[in-house]
């Protein structure tokens, strides 16, 4: 009982009502993306593919996970979502990308996750002129790809399967979530302007 109660009282603490959404999506952001990165270190170890693109791929887990550890520990929030968007869309992705076939495997769906944190968890002038920077900066690395496919680490057709299976599962567990906290602020929201118009 008091293992279960801890944990309702870190789900509280890090998803509780009375938390700012920002801080929600940017916690939701950190642990789906732990469970992402290694789920690819994973497929990528047990998968056959080569030394190096093992060695990224752990790399990546390690990053993302201090990353979040260091999110979770900071209060400000927001500067932790600059440094995560950033790092994801400008290096985690691409080298996810390039170390696993390319367009071959799904990874590519990461993408347009990339580009939908940024527009969830980025503000104002920050927020358009990176998401703009980073779809030029994707599709120029999509480019590469093609016009340099020396730079591209192929794997086999069952790894393949699994990454994409993988960033399908992530990326739609993402917009469950982030879509599920968006619709629950809003309900909270409209149920406190109805209860203030009904005071009037």
């Amino acid at each position: 009982m008091k293992i279960i109660d801890k944990m309702k009282e870190e789900k509280e603490k890090y998803f509780g009502d009375d938390l700012p959404i920002e801080k929600k999506l940017y916690y939701t952001t950190c642990i789906l993306g732990i469970i992402s990165s290694f789920s690819g270190f994973l497929s990528s170890t047990f998968g056959g593919s080569l030394r190096i693109g093992i060695v990224v791929n752990f790399f990546i887990f390690i990053f993302v996970t201090a990353m979040c550890i260091y999110g979770f520990m900071v209060k400000n929030s927001y500067r932790g979502s600059i440094f995560l968007c950033l790092a994801l869309n400008l290096f985690i992705f691409p080298l996810m990308f390039f170390f696993t076939g390319g367009m071959k495997s799904g990874v590519v769906i990461y993408f347009v996750l990339g580009t939908f944190l940024n527009g969830i968890l980025l503000r104002g002038v920050t927020r358009t002129i990176v998401c703009r920077g980073i779809i030029i900066w994707y599709a120029l690395i999509i480019k590469i790809s093609y016009d340099y496919p020396i730079l591209v680490f192929n794997v086999s057709d069952e790894l393949n399967l699994r990454f994409t299976i993988t960033s399908f599962v992530m990326t739609a567990l993402f917009i469950y979530y982030t879509t599920k906290i968006f619709v629950k602020n809003y309900v909270k929201n409209q149920r406190i302007i109805a209860e203030l118009k009904e005071k009037l």
